[in-house]
């Protein structure tokens, strides 16, 4: 590898989500036959941001029902009242959190 494609996956990487494994992840799935190194960084800051915006959602539920741990329901319950979300994730079902997630019209 060149020093410029190294640049990506640095040790001390701020995201903590690790892009090289994102970057396996996708080339083991098929979805394309090469993937750029950028590219996976980019793809890991996303999901590292949608990761951190439904956790301070379902935190915020759960510290409202008065608990201290994060459950499966109150993940489904901050998709259901975050509307960004809603509209990503509509087709979604989450193990043991609710009925099969669905977006009102």
């Amino acid at each position: 590898m060149s020093t410029k494609s190294t640049e990506a996956f640095k040790e001390n990487d701020p995201l903590f989500f690790k892009s090289r494994k994102v970057k396996n992840l996708i080339k083991k799935s098929k979805y394309a036959n090469r993937v750029g190194d950028k590219a996976s960084v980019f793809l890991t800051a996303v999901l590292e941001f949608m990761s951190r915006e439904l956790l301070t959602h379902a935190g915020s539920v759960t510290k409202s029902k008065l608990k201290k741990i994060i459950k499966p329901n109150h993940i489904s319950l901050a998709l259901k009242t975050n509307e960004e979300m809603q509209n990503l994730l509509s087709n979604v079902t989450i193990s043991e959190g609710a009925s099969k997630f669905e977006m009102k019209k």
